[in-house]
């Protein structure tokens, strides 16, 4: 199967299990091999800091997960 049948095919399934498939893909990545630029990195920071200062505002991973796949469906 070359590359385009696989993603042909890929979005061809109902949103919820392309999800799955995201997650599958992003999890199988070493961190090693995602290298971020320094304006990305810049942001994580700056994304960290901001957490890091009102944690109340966050949303646990669970939740965020069941209203994606919700809004998927």
């Amino acid at each position: 199967m070359s590359h385009n049948d696989l993603i042909e095919n890929a979005l061809a399934l109902p949103a919820a299990e392309r999800l799955e498939i995201i997650a599958a893909l992003w999890d199988s990545i070493d961190g090693a091999h995602a290298q971020l630029t320094p304006a990305q990195a810049a942001e994580l920071d700056r994304r960290l800091a901001s957490f890091e200062a009102d944690k109340a505002g966050v949303m646990s991973w669970e939740d965020f997960k069941a209203e994606l796949e919700e809004r998927a469906r």
